[in-house]
Parts: structure tokens; C-alpha cells; sequence
């Protein structure tokens, strides 16, 4: 995985920067740290689907779109900041939920989404239509 997480979380934090001099700075940093762990930002953006963390389609896919060359990267970074700003989300807190979700959980709450919100797993649904079938004995 990521070797210097701190480090990576540090450059993300700064690409949430309003002076575009210092975010384009730390998105080299980022790109940087990344590549040293032999990943990129199309790779971090899997991960972010893999586990499942709470963005939006466009968003992941601007962050995939990171990593081409030139003035193709920079437009993607610049729009897909704004779009994490938009959702009152940022660069930093992306990192910190890969680095969360890459820790082993031990003890934890299975949750699972259904329809608009998330609530508790409480068994499957075989199960539970199974026990809404059982009539009382005699």
C-alpha cells in the first residue's frame, strides 16, 4: 500500500489550496508519493471504488483523469477540486478515508445501504422474507 501515508495526506490537504500555485505544487507531491508506492491517482480512485467510499461518480472519475499529461490533468484536478468543494468534501478528507478504510477492522458494525440511507445489516433477505412467511402453530 502507501508507505507514507502522512506524507500523501499532507500534499492532499495543501491541493485543497485556494492559490492555484500551491495546489498544482502539492498535486506533484501527491503524484509523487503515489508513484513511489508504485500507484497513481487512476489507481487511488479503484481503491476508492474497491472499498466503497461515498463519492460521486463524477468525482472518481475526475480523479482518474488526474493523472494524463499537460493542460488535460490540470483542467481535471481543477474540476474535480471544485466538484469535491461543491459537496463540502476535500483532497485531504479522501485521503484519510483511504487510509482508514486500508486498516485492518477488527469488532465493527457491518453497515450496507439500502435505498437512500444506511442502516444496520440485520441478516439476509432470504432470511428475513423466510421469517415474515413462518405462521404461528396451533
Amino acid at each position: 500500500m502507501i508507505d507514507d501515508m502522512a506524507l500523501l495526506k499532507q500534499a492532499m490537504e495543501q491541493m485543497d489550496a485556494e492559490d492555484p500555485v500551491v495546489a498544482q505544487a502539492a498535486k506533484d507531491r501527491a503524484a509523487q508519493t503515489l508513484s513511489d508506492a508504485k500507484l497513481n491517482f487512476s489507481k487511488m480512485a479503484e481503491l476508492i471504488e474497491q472499498r466503497r467510499l461515498l463519492l460521486r461518480p463524477r468525482i472518481v472519475a475526475g480523479i482518474k483523469r488526474m493523472d494524463q499529461p499537460g493542460m488535460l490533468g490540470d483542467a481535471a484536478f481543477r474540476d474535480t477540486g471544485s466538484a469535491l468543494r461543491r459537496e463540502g468534501q476535500s483532497f485531504r478528507q479522501i485521503a484519510e478515508a483511504i487510509e482508514l478504510a486500508a486498516r485492518p477492522r477488527s469488532n465493527t458494525r457491518i453497515w450496507r445501504r439500502r435505498a437512500s440511507r444506511w442502516t444496520k445489516w440485520r441478516g439476509s433477505r432470504c432470511t428475513k422474507w423466510r421469517a415474515s412467511r413462518v405462521r404461528p402453530r396451533g
